[in-house]
């Protein structure tokens, strides 16, 4: 019996051991379940950010480390979120945080940030985009056509004209716009 009593003993450290390491595995995946959790949860500020009109929510949600190329729980990237909505501060913040410029989201518009904008209306972050670089051929990695983008810019423009020309802006319709090759 005290053989058998002093080999349990000497095996039971082993077991306090392995049982340990699970409960540290299990105590690793919780933690890396929670920090995937909090990355998630930063994208989805950042991208929140990016669609409202401040700014200095999105320079504050990449300090606190919003990556500026990841896609948020509904696969929108921030680029193009802040693109779409015609929020030229924000941007211009990612931007600056290194945002890829031509990158296309899964989900939200499915598109890059130059044609979110072109197909939104939104001239000035088109021109932003344009002076640093975005390319024109982006879009078509998607399922985009170089016609959807010619007809977004189009009724852009003949929207402008009208308004200054103090007209109300006419409903956009394919056959009203004239496609030049």
């Amino acid at each position: 019996e005290r053989a058998a009593s002093a080999c349990e003993m000497r095996s039971a450290p082993l077991e306090h051991l392995a049982c340990a390491a699970l409960l540290a595995a299990a105590g690793c995946a919780i933690a890396a379940a929670r920090r995937r959790a909090e990355r998630r949860e930063r994208q989805v500020r950042l991208v929140r950010a990016c669609r409202a009109a401040d700014a200095g929510a999105v320079a504050v949600q990449l300090r606190s480390g919003a990556d500026p190329n990841a896609e948020d729980t509904q696969g929108c990237l921030p680029l193009v979120a802040a693109a779409s909505c015609g929020r030229l501060d924000a941007v211009r913040e990612l931007l600056r945080a290194g945002a890829d410029i031509n990158a296309l989201d899964a989900g939200g518009v499915g598109c890059c940030a130059l044609f979110a904008a072109c197909m939104r209306g939104h001239l000035r972050v088109v021109e932003e985009l344009c002076a640093r670089g975005a390319s024109r051929d982006a879009h078509k990695a998607g399922h985009w056509s170089d016609l959807d983008l010619h007809l977004a810019v189009e009724e852009e423009l003949r929207d402008l004209r009208a308004a200054e020309e103090g007209q109300q802006s006419l409903a956009f319709h394919p056959s009203t716009v004239s496609v030049s090759a």
